[in-house]
């Protein structure tokens, strides 16, 4: 999936950060806020608003100060942050892909994460914390990889969060920019300046994994069990036939 956002901060480039309000569900949910910010000093929920309020050092020292990230000269006037995350080489070879074509795209700077981010320091003792919810697909680490991106961008930046795909293992074919002038021709229609996009090339066996194995989780999903029921279904409708050859 590929996400671009419209940084909306609340506060002028260089000047330090004091208090931030989210909306929040519980004081759970506000520590969870607190704890996924490297800058958050303390978290403060209000349960008659729902607003969690935190407490964060001063930023605004850029996008070229973050270790990790790769510039490319552009003279766009929109600066761009590229987040990704890949884990194991068919991820990773598309992550490259990306970090490879981004001049072509317009976008200057790239932050790329891995199982190894997870590791060590600030990020790895989040990641142990909530262990549980940070199953392999679809779990609490996207967000929270979007979310430090975003504490690390100023006003008027934008923030694309790219998956590094194992079915389309390509760069960019173009530049970006002139996507994100049509979203900021737009802002009326779409007030955050936002898009989501899902890519992927779909077959009649996808669809049936997708629909008859369990939504992502803790817990594996059982695709080699899904896979027979599918042959089986297609032999007895007699779309699959033992002369149908290893195409079938």
């Amino acid at each position: 999936s590929l996400v671009a956002l419209r940084v909306a901060a609340q506060h002028a480039v260089g000047r330090p950060l004091e208090t931030e309000s989210f909306a929040a569900e519980d004081a759970d949910d506000c520590q969870l806020l607190c704890e996924a910010d490297d800058r958050c000093e303390a978290a403060e929920f209000d349960d008659v608003a729902s607003r969690c309020r935190l407490t964060v050092r001063g930023g605004g020292e850029g996008v070229e100060a973050q270790a990790g990230r790769a510039a490319a000269g552009s003279n766009s006037p929109r600066r761009v942050l590229l987040a990704s995350y890949a884990s194991g080489e068919r991820f990773e070879r598309t992550q490259q892909l990306l970090h490879e074509s981004m001049e072509l795209a317009e976008i200057q700077e790239h932050w790329r994460w891995n199982a190894t981010t997870f590791e060590h320091g600030e990020h790895g003792k989040w990641y142990r914390r909530y262990n549980s919810s940070n199953f392999r697909r679809g779990g609490a680490w996207k967000p929270y990889i979007i979310w430090q991106a975003f504490r690390r961008v100023r006003w008027g930046d934008w923030l694309v969060y790219h998956d590094a795909s194992q079915y389309i293992q390509q760069g960019f074919s173009s530049s970006i920019q002139p996507l994100l002038a049509w979203l900021e021709q737009h802002a009326e229609d779409n007030p955050c300046q936002c898009l989501a996009a899902v890519r992927l090339r779909q077959t009649l066996q996808h669809e049936w994994e997708q629909r008859c194995v369990p939504a992502y989780g803790p817990v594996p999903r059982d695709f080699d069990r899904a896979f027979e029921t599918f042959c089986g279904v297609m032999y007895r409708i007699g779309a699959c036939t033992p002369a149908s050859g290893t195409e079938c």
